[in-house]
C-alpha cells in the first residue's frame, strides 16, 4: 500500500514540475524578456524604426511626449522657460521637426514616430550601453548599466504593459539630459543657447530665435 501511495505522491509531483516551471527559471525566462525589449528598443532606434521603437514605449513616457507636444502646439516663450529642460527640450525639437500642422494632427504616439525614423531620437546614449544587472519583479523592471565603464546611478525602468515589456525611457532621458544641463551650468555657458545649437545639429538648419514663440511661420 505504501508502495502504490509513495508511487502516486512521486507522479503527482513530476506532473506539477512538468506543469509548473521552478521559480529560478521562470525569473531568468523573464530577464530574457527584458533585455530583449531592451535590445528591440535599441536595434529599433539604430535603424530608424518609429513604429517599432513606440510600440516598445511604456504608457507613462508616451504622456511624456503628449506633454511636449500640447506645450509646443501652444507654449509661448515664458511657459517654455517656466518648465523642467528635458520638457523645455522635446517641445522646441518637434517645433522644429513637425511642424505646427503635424503636431495638431498627431498624436503623442505618432510623434515619437516620426522622431525616431526622422533620427531626432537617435542612438547616441544607447549605444555606450553596458548592461550590468537585471531586477524584476511581475510588473517592473530595474537594469542596472554603465556607459564608458562607469556604472549609471539611475537604472532603465521597464514595466509589463499589454503581455510585453516597455521601456519607460522619460526617466532615462530625464536623469541624462538633467546632467548635461548641469554640466552646461557648471561651465557657465547659456544652457538656452546650447538648447538652439542642439535644435539645429538634429534638423541640419539655421534655427531663428522665433521657434520660442509660438507663430509656427518662425519655427
Amino acid at each position: 500500500m505504501d508502495f502504490v501511495t509513495d508511487g502516486l505522491r512521486g507522479f503527482v509531483l513530476g506532473v506539477l514540475i512538468i506543469a509548473f516551471p521552478s521559480g529560478s527559471y521562470a525569473n531568468e525566462e523573464r530577464k530574457n524578456q527584458i533585455v530583449d525589449s531592451y535590445e528591440s528598443y535599441r536595434e529599433a532606434v539604430r535603424y530608424s524604426d518609429g513604429q517599432l521603437a513606440a510600440d516598445l514605449m511604456a504608457s507613462k513616457t508616451l504622456r511624456f511626449f503628449e506633454k511636449a507636444r500640447e506645450l509646443a502646439l501652444y507654449g509661448n516663450r515664458k511657459q517654455l522657460l517656466e518648465v523642467p529642460f528635458i520638457v523645455r527640450m522635446y517641445a522646441l525639437l518637434m517645433r522644429g521637426t513637425q511642424g505646427f500642422e503635424v503636431l495638431e494632427s498627431a498624436d503623442a504616439k505618432d510623434i515619437f514616430i516620426n522622431m525616431v525614423s526622422q533620427g531626432a531620437i537617435s542612438i547616441h546614449a544607447l549605444d555606450k550601453v553596458v548592461l550590468k544587472s537585471v531586477e524584476h519583479s511581475e510588473y517592473m523592471a530595474k537594469i542596472t548599466f554603465s556607459i564608458e565603464n562607469m556604472i549609471y546611478p539611475e537604472p532603465m525602468i521597464f514595466v509589463f504593459e499589454e503581455h510585453r515589456w516597455r521601456f519607460h525611457l522619460y526617466g532615462f532621458m530625464k536623469f541624462s539630459l538633467g546632467a548635461l544641463e548641469e554640466s552646461w551650468v557648471n561651465a557657465g555657458v547659456d544652457t538656452n543657447h546650447m538648447l538652439m545649437t542642439m535644435v539645429e545639429n538634429v534638423v541640419q538648419r539655421p534655427v531663428s530665435d522665433g521657434i520660442w514663440d509660438t507663430d509656427p511661420d518662425g519655427w
